[in-house]
């Protein structure tokens, strides 16, 4: 479990902002250079006498700041704000900041008024821009919640509502953004719009598909969604809303909006976590395959489905039986949402690690959702471990044998450190946990989504993973590694 552990801090080491920015920005003099990762995408601007301004927002605000500022020069900083994740206030340090007001909020990863105080104030900052200054604008996950200011008509606390609906009834974070966007003043290209400087936007990416429109809601991106959209959301997730509400959503949507002044860059994405992974884990003479960067469903059910792979994937290579190759491609196209072309990459791996006895280890990135019908705590990543652990022990009681042919140990946690409204980023099990595990309060716990007591309760906690606010976000990992203990392996 502790290499697990030591796997993940280490993905964390390879997306945190202090690396990230430094590796896309930098300086030459008066010169600013900035490179994107996504291909023969690229920008030098000259850097205004007056300074630059800069904002940041989100769960990377803090550290993105840092690093930016270290490259450009507190002397070069005209102005700047920094709206920053409530539950880093204790944490922050970065003293050496001039000109740079910071505000906390968003407790709870929704807007509050301390967020849209900060939100208010960073705005009139954005208005108050010429058309020749420069705005660097530093963009994370979580920066829906800490930048909003909502349109007329609504308050903040109406929207906090309707966001939390959508949440509690398994919406993704696409779906949520896409409502987001039309309630909103910033949202949607709202930033761009009322700025009449240069704006250069440096991006984290938190959301499948890295889509600019869709991170931290586009703020500095137009608006691709259909007239549409917002009010077809609502419809699927049955969350009923006011008649002012239906009258804003139903307002046309500008889809056209060039922003010539506007550069964006990706930055930092989940394939860094997994590619840094995966380059740190072959060190241990491990076999590793990248399975997906977009794994979503519910996350019970992704859980489930990574325990249908792993059993499958075991059983064609120890039984010799091939059907069980077909049962797999089911479990990744039908539950995982995956193409079964895997199949035989996986197959092959996983006999690779039976004859060589190397450990195979499977990564995945993404995002899962959870439709909350219980009355517990917990979040999507503990949800994901527990489901898998129980899956493990209902199997193991049908076919104990199976159980001694291999070793497993699985991985949820999200990049944050921060899952659900806990202090957990996620949990880690094991087949022999599973030997032991109580499994009817696992079961109950499960149905109640209530992982974080279970985890809390379980041997004092030590299957949680407890990072702290990490500063930085790009979704969530899980990792699953097969240690084979087969030794009488007979399939050629």
């Amino acid at each position: 479990m502790d290499e697990l552990r030591k796997l993940f801090m280490a993905g964390i080491a390879a997306v945190k902002p202090q690396r990230l920015i430094s590796e896309c920005l930098s300086r030459n003099s008066k010169t600013l250079r900035v490179n994107s990762i996504q291909e023969s995408h690229s920008c030098e601007m000259i850097l205004p006498d007056k300074g630059v301004h800069l904002f940041g927002f989100g769960k990377a605000a803090s550290e993105m700041m840092q690093a930016t500022i270290e490259i450009i020069g507190n002397e070069n900083i005209a102005s700047g704000i920094a709206l920053v994740p409530k539950q880093e206030e204790e944490l922050f340090n970065y003293h050496n900041w001039e000109n740079i007001t910071t505000f906390f909020g968003a407790k709870g990863n929704l807007p509050d008024e301390d967020s849209l105080k900060g939100s208010q104030k960073a705005l009139k900052m954005i208005e108050g821009l010429d058309s020749d200054d420069l705005l660097l604008v530093l963009i994370s996950g979580g920066g829906s919640a800490l930048f909003e200011i909502p349109v007329d008509g609504i308050s903040l606390n109406e929207e906090v509502e309707i966001v939390n609906q959508l949440s509690r009834s398994g919406a993704t974070i696409a779906e949520i953004n896409t409502v987001r966007k039309r309630l909103s003043k910033v949202k949607g290209g709202g930033l761009a719009r009322m700025c009449k400087g240069k704006i250069i936007a440096l991006i984290i990416s938190d959301v499948i598909g890295d889509h600019l429109d869709v991170i931290a809601s586009g703020t500095t991106v137009c608006n691709k969604d259909s007239s549409n959209a917002a009010f077809d959301v609502l419809s699927k997730h049955n969350i009923d809303v006011s008649e002012e509400i239906m009258n804003i959503l139903q307002q046309p949507v500008c889809r056209d909006e060039a922003f010539e002044h506007v550069f964006n860059f990706l930055v930092g994405s989940n394939w860094h976590l997994l590619t840094s992974i995966r380059s740190e884990a072959v060190k241990g003479n491990n076999l590793v395959f990248i399975l997906s960067r977009g794994i979503k469903g519910e996350a019970r059910s992704v859980g489930k489905a990574m325990m249908r792979m792993m059993i499958d994937l075991v059983k064609v290579e120890t039984t010799c039986k091939f059907e069980f190759a077909e049962d797999l491609g089911i479990v990744l196209e039908d539950d995982l949402d995956l193409s079964a072309s895997f199949t035989c990459t996986l197959n092959r791996l996983c006999r690779i690690s039976m004859v060589s006895q190397k450990r195979f280890i499977i990564l995945v990135g993404g995002e899962t959702t959870v439709s909350v019908s219980g009355s517990g705590k917990g979040g999507r990543c503990q949800e994901l471990s527990l489901s898998f652990l129980v899956e493990v022990a209902r199997n193991m009681k049908a076919d104990p044998e199976l159980f001694k042919k291999f070793k497993a140990t699985f991985l949820a946690a999200g990049t944050d450190g921060i899952d659900g409204p806990t202090d957990a980023a996620g949990a880690i099990v094991s087949c022999d946990l599973a030997r032991h595990v109580p499994f009817e309060e696992a079961e109950k716990s499960l149905d109640n989504n209530d992982s974080y007591k279970f985890f809390t309760g379980l041997d004092s906690g030590k299957y949680h993973i407890k990072t702290g606010p990490t500063g930085t976000n790009v979704m969530d990992l899980l990792i699953l590694l097969i240690d084979p203990i087969h030794s009488d392996y007979s399939c050629h």
